[in-house]
Formats: structure tokens, C-alpha cells, sequence
């Protein structure tokens, strides 16, 4: 017989998004218990249990393991414990992606392949690159400053319409990178420099981005991100 008030394991499943053989796992290793067990063993659960589970599933993204989410909900665990260990996990996750940040990145060829993707089935008249060079709009004599250059494809499917005298500076964070897009300009070297700059930082998610800005002498005269 139905509880008022209350769901059974296959209604609350369905509202909280997921398979009844968690809801049996959790039950059975004490880490959320539902609210009601009937003789027979069927199991109810209420609307204050749906909190509880939210809670684990919360735990569970950032990484603790079970053993530590079933500590953390049966006994009483302060605010500053909680914060604490949020810093710790999430410390542990910008670790793991900085690693896969440093996989993908780690030469040209990931994003090449996409580049390529883009280029050859695009049904743009007019590709990304060149977009982005139209509205930058560059003149000759500027100081240009890109931050994650990639392989320097805005520059080595454009190199026609760099003005002359430009003096450009294109940085990123690998090394495979700053490789690539010196080979792919080798043939217009003297308009171009090459530095690897980290931008991962503690307590920093990173972001990459192009940003421009152009100089005349030491006066700005315009940017774009």
C-alpha cells in the first residue's frame, strides 16, 4: 500500500533522473536510505529525500568517492569541512584539466583536424578565418598580439593580406603549438615572433581566447577579443 505523501523507488527514480538499481545500491551500502521500507520491502521515499539525493549526486560530480559521501551524510559535517573538502576536489579537477589540457594541446594536430572539418564542409561562403581577419581590420605598422595562436592558421590562410611592416607576436601555451605555426609561416619570418606563455594558474580555470591589440609607436590605437 502506497504511503501518502510518498513515492515509490520507481516514482522517485523517474523524478530524480535516475535508474532504480542506484537507488538499490545506495540503500544496500547505507549511503541513502529511503524514508519507509515496508514489510514486504518495498521501498517509499518523500520529498525531503529528494535534498538528500541532490547532495550525494553533487558529492559524487566533484569527485569524492562513495565511502566519503557515505561519511559526509550519516554523521553531522560542519561548514568549514565541507569547504575545505570542496577546495580540495576541486583543486584535484583543475589537475586533471590541465593534464588533458596539455594532451590536446599538445601539437597542432587535434585542432587541425577541425580546422579542416570546418573548411571543407562549411556552407559558408566565407570561412572563419577570414571573417576574423575582416573585422580586424589591420594596418601597416601595428605591434599585434594574439593569445593562443594554434597553428597560426588566421595568419597562414591571410598571409596575402598582411599589411607589410607589421610586427606580430603569437603565443600560446604548448610548445607543439608554437612548433606548428612557425612551420606553417616559415616562408614570412620576418614579420612574425614566437613565445609559449602558461596562463593556468592556481584557483583559475582556463580560457582560451584571441585578443588583438595595435599599436602605432606606443600608442594604442585599437583591440579586439
Amino acid at each position: 500500500m502506497k504511503l501518502p505523501g510518498c513515492y515509490s523507488s520507481g516514482e522517485f527514480a523517474h523524478k530524480a533522473h535516475i535508474i532504480k538499481k542506484t537507488l538499490r545500491y545506495y540503500d544496500e551500502h547505507n549511503i541513502f536510505k529511503p524514508s519507509y521500507v515496508t514489510d514486504k520491502g518495498a521501498r517509499f521515499y518523500n520529498d525531503n529525500d529528494f535534498a538528500k539525493l541532490q547532495q550525494i549526486q553533487f558529492f559524487k560530480y566533484l569527485g569524492f568517492s562513495l565511502d566519503d559521501i557515505k561519511e559526509m551524510t550519516l554523521r553531522e559535517v560542519d561548514s568549514k569541512t565541507i569547504l575545505d573538502s570542496f577546495h580540495m576536489q576541486m583543486g584535484l579537477i583543475e589537475e586533471r584539466m590541465e593534464q588533458k589540457l596539455k594532451k590536446q594541446y599538445k601539437d597542432a594536430s587535434n585542432i587541425s583536424a577541425r580546422i579542416n572539418l570546418h573548411r571543407d564542409y562549411s556552407l559558408k561562403p566565407v570561412s572563419w578565418f577570414e571573417q576574423i581577419f575582416n573585422q580586424c581590420a589591420f594596418e601597416s605598422g601595428y605591434s599585434m598580439l594574439e593569445l593562443g595562436c594554434g597553428d597560426a592558421s588566421l595568419w597562414s590562410r591571410n598571409v596575402e593580406r598582411i599589411p607589410a611592416n607589421m610586427d606580430i607576436l603569437l603565443t600560446d601555451i604548448s610548445y607543439g603549438m608554437i612548433r606548428d605555426a612557425a612551420r606553417n609561416l616559415s616562408d614570412n619570418g620576418s614579420q612574425f615572433r614566437y613565445e609559449v606563455h602558461r596562463v593556468l594558474r592556481p584557483g583559475h580555470l582556463y580560457m582560451q581566447y584571441i585578443w588583438f591589440r595595435a599599436y602605432e609607436g606606443d600608442k594604442l590605437v585599437g583591440e579586439r577579443v
